[in-house]
Parts: C-alpha cells; structure tokens; sequence
C-alpha cells in the first residue's frame, strides 16, 4: 500500500513537472514569435546570412523593398545577387571578416549599395555582427538612406548596444530558428584566397 502511494505521488510529481515544462516551453516559444514579429516588420532591414552567403533569415521589410512579395521569396537566394558586381570582393571580404575571423569592430558599420530586382539601387547603412561562430553565420541590421528623420543611426547603435548586445534571448532566438535543420540551397558558393566558404 506504502509503495502505491509513492509510485502515484512520483506520478503527480512527474505530471507536474511535464505541465511546467510545457508551460514554459509554450512561454518561450511565444517570445521568440513575438521577437521575430517586431524585426519582421520593422522600420530598419534584417538579413542573417549563412556561411556562404546564402540568405537564411531576412524581414518583410527588407524583402519587399528588394522586390519580392514577401520574406519566404528571399530565402535561400545569394545575397551577392543584390549587390553590384563590382563590389562583391569588398562584400565577401567583410562577410569573411565577420564570420570566421571574428573581426566585429572593424566592419560594425558599412555602407553600400542594395540592387533590387528592378535594377534600382538603394543605399543602406548596415549595423553587422556575428550571430554564432560555429555556424558562421552573419546578421545586420539597415537603415536606408532615404529613410525619415526619426530613424538615425545613433537610434540603432543604441538599440544594438542594449538589445543585441546584452540580451542573448534575441541572439538565441535567431540562433535556433536558423540552426534547427535548416539547410539552404548552395545558390552562392564564393571564392576567397582559392577557397570556399564552410570548406
């Protein structure tokens, strides 16, 4: 009799737990939604790039200023594809940089030229940094140069200072929406010093 009360007390606690877990897992899930909700719509552009600069990640905004419908379209395609010829070396060089050499400050914060898919360009103030070194992966925040006054620059170093920065929850969320399975088509294998990224 003693030892069915244990088993059904074991139970409860197991089943109590479970619930918890749940709960929380529910919670943390709901906050990576919302995380992503507020970049996804955003008044400045987001892009995470993988190792070979294929786009992993990238806001609505950002999408369809390049042209495409919506975010989904963009996955998957090579960003060089929307950056003038000839400034891929000078991209893959700082992408490179960011990735594996982990030369954050010298490349925080540069500035180029996007093509979007009508052949129009638009100048962008990109915000970069690394989001895990064992991925290589990449990500940057934008501000457009055409944008209004109330979006400035020292408005995003501070929101990268003390969101990005200090709040690994929004790096980690990044992280695992990436890193869980998803594999991107190789669109945008580049060359630097007569090897391939990831190899």
């Amino acid at each position: 009799m003693g030892e069915t009360k244990k088993i059904e007390g074991l139970q409860s606690q197991l089943k109590e737990a479970e619930e918890k877990l749940s709960k929380t897992f529910k919670e943390k899930e709901a906050l990576r939604k919302a995380i992503w909700d507020m970049l996804n719509y955003a008044n400045i552009f987001v892009v995470l790039l993988d190792s070979e600069m294929n786009i992993v990640l990238i806001n609505y905004s950002l999408a369809t200023k390049l042209g495409f419908k919506d975010e989904t379209e963009a996955i998957g395609r090579c960003w060089l594809d929307f950056i003038k010829p000839e400034e891929h070396d000078q991209l893959t060089t700082i992408h490179h940089s960011l990735a594996y050499e982990g030369d954050h400050e010298k490349y925080r914060e540069v500035i180029n030229d996007i093509v979007k898919l009508s052949g129009d360009t638009c100048t962008i103030k990109w915000f970069n940094f690394t989001v895990n070194s064992d991925y290589h992966l990449t990500f940057s925040l934008g501000i457009p140069k055409e944008f209004p006054i109330q979006v400035t620059e020292e408005s995003v170093r501070s929101y990268y200072k003390d969101v990005l920065a200090k709040d690994r929850t929004t790096i980690d969320s990044l992280r695992d929406m990436i890193v869980k399975g998803t594999k991107t088509p190789d669109f945008c294998k580049t060359e630097l010093g007569g090897k391939f990224y990831g190899e």
